[in-house]
Parts: structure tokens; sequence; C-alpha cells
């Protein structure tokens, strides 16, 4: 099976920052955030990233027979996550039938909150951004690994939208008791289909963003100061 390459790390110079968004009028992404768009300052800019050389990194280490971690850092806009994955055989069915199961902590976004200036249309942009990159290593990793499925546990916190981007090419979902609550569960098959839904999804996030930013430039002071610090509006 044919599948993307890994990009395991980029690093945007000084200027360049990345982008996201959803378009109201295309039926998007599932995010549903209030948005709120502060006056900045005068005088004021957005805070400066760290560690900008580092840009976008990937990170995956064994930490069991069948158990791995994935890490995914955005230095640019202060965004990481961690995720725990688990490779499951099953041996009722066809040899080869493996399933990965990843368990999802929140993504916390305080750092990139500040950042743009507690701007909730940027903010939730960045974190699609974010969010559909992290989905390509999840499926390179399954495609490496010879999987047929992944399996997303959301968990059952109050941030588990977190990650409804994946909607977008599941097949299936369903809710699992646990014993704090209820759990989310989506199973993305790990198809030619799948990855050129993610090729499709990953275009139309881009070419939202910066449709978004540049229209939103001219009544948005926070958007202003984004494209200035990222004139481009360049992905990771």
């Amino acid at each position: 099976m044919s599948k993307i390459v890994p990009t395991q790390s980029s690093s945007p110079n000084e200027d360049n920052k990345p982008n996201v968004l959803e378009d109201p009028q295309k039926q998007p992404l599932h995010l549903k955030l209030v948005v709120s768009n502060p006056s900045l300052p005068e005088k004021k800019e957005l805070s400066k990233p760290k560690n900008l050389i580092k840009g976008f990194t990937v990170e995956i280490q064994k930490s069991g027979h069948f158990n791995y971690s994935l890490t995914v850092c955005d230095y640019f806009h202060f965004l990481e996550c961690e995720i725990l994955l688990e490779i499951h055989e099953n041996d009722e069915e066809e040899l080869g039938t493996r399933s990965v199961i990843c368990y999802f902590p929140d993504t916390l976004g305080d750092e990139l909150s500040e950042l743009v200036w507690e701007d909730e249309t940027l903010y939730s942009m960045i974190l699609v951004n974010f969010q559909v990159r992290l989905l390509k290593h999840l499926l390179l990793f399954c495609s490496d690994y010879n999987v047929l499925n992944l399996i997303i546990d959301m968990g059952n916190t109050p941030e588990s939208y977190n990650l409804e981007i994946c909607r977008y090419i599941a097949k299936y979902e369903d809710k699992i008791p646990t014993g704090s609550g209820v759990t989310t569960q989506m199973v993305i098959p790990i198809t030619l289909k799948t990855f050129d839904q993610w090729l499709k999804l990953m275009d139309k996030v881009s070419q939202d963003f910066r449709c978004k930013v540049w229209n939103g430039q001219s009544s948005n002071p926070v958007m202003r100061a984004y494209i200035k610090s990222n004139p481009c509006l360049k992905l990771f």
C-alpha cells in the first residue's frame, strides 16, 4: 500500500508560522467555539514563540512489546501532545488482522491562547491544523506496522472535542461505558481511500486558514499581528 512519506521535522525561519481553520459555509470540522476578537493593545505585539528553529517534530518511542508513544510538538505555537499506542492482534480472525488503539490526552493550549491574545477564532484554526498533522502521523504509524484499523479513544473529559477532526475520516463511532463515565471511540480504516481523504482534508484546512486570516485582518488586530509575524502564512 502506498503511503504518505512522513516529515519528521520542519524548521520554519523566524518569519514563519502555521495555518488552520474551518469554513462555516462548508459544514466543517465540528469545532463549535464562540468567536471572540479582543482589541490588541496599542504598541503591543503578539508574544514571540520560542524554539522557532525546531518547528514541528514527531518522535516515536517503544515502551513495551506492543506499546509505543508518539509525541508531536509544534514549538511555533507551544503545542505538544503525547499519544499512547497499543497494537492488538485479533486471534479469532485471519492472520495479520491487527489494530492500533490510541489514547488521547487533552491538548493543552494555554500558551497558544496567550500567544494569540485569547482570540478564539485564530486559536481554533491553529488547533485544527495541529490535529490534522497529528492525524497524519497516526495513519503513517499504522501503515508502517501493517495495521488494518486505527481505534481512537477520545476519553470522557470536557476537552474531548480536541480530536473532532477525526470524524471526517472515521468509519465507525461508539460510546463505551467506563468506570468514570462514557468514552468515545472512533474506528478509522487504514486504506488508500483514508489517505486520500486525509489529503483532501489537509488541503481544505490549509486553504480555509489562509482565506480566513487574510480576510479577517482588516477588522481583527490579532490577525493583522499574526500575518506580520508570518507574512506567507506557511504551514509547519
